[in-house]
C-alpha cells in the first residue's frame, strides 16, 4: 500500500517535472523498484530452509533447560531490582 502511494506522489511529480513526452522511462523505473522492494520484503518474511526455529535460542548444550548461567543471573536480576525498588532517605537541606 505505502509503495503504491509513493508511486503515485513520484510519477505526479515526474509528470509535472519532465512533461508527458519524457516520463515513458517512468513505468519501468516503479516496476524495477517494485520488484526489488517485494524480493528484499520476501527474503525478510518468508523464514528459511531450516524453520523458524532454528538455531540455539539460548537454550542449553541439549536445548532442553535454560543456560547454565540463568539461575545466577535472575538471583542477581531480583537482588538488583530489590534494591532499586526501596526508596532512598533524602539528605535534609
Amino acid at each position: 500500500m505505502a509503495a503504491a502511494v509513493l508511486e503515485l506522489g513520484l510519477g505526479a511529480y515526474a509528470l509535472v517535472a519532465l512533461g508527458p513526452t519524457r516520463i515513458a522511462l517512468y513505468p519501468i523505473a516503479c516496476a524495477l523498484a517494485t520488484i526489488a522492494l517485494t524480493l528484499a520484503l520476501w527474503r525478510l518474511l518468508v523464514p528459511g530452509p531450516e524453520g523458524p526455529d532454528h538455531g540455539d535460542g539460548g537454550g542449553g548444550v541439549d536445548g532442553g533447560g535454560p543456560p547454565e548461567w540463568w539461575p545466577d543471573f535472575e538471583r542477581d536480576l531480583r537482588e538488583y531490582m530489590d534494591r532499586e525498588s526501596r526508596p532512598t532517605a533524602r539528605p535534609r537541606a
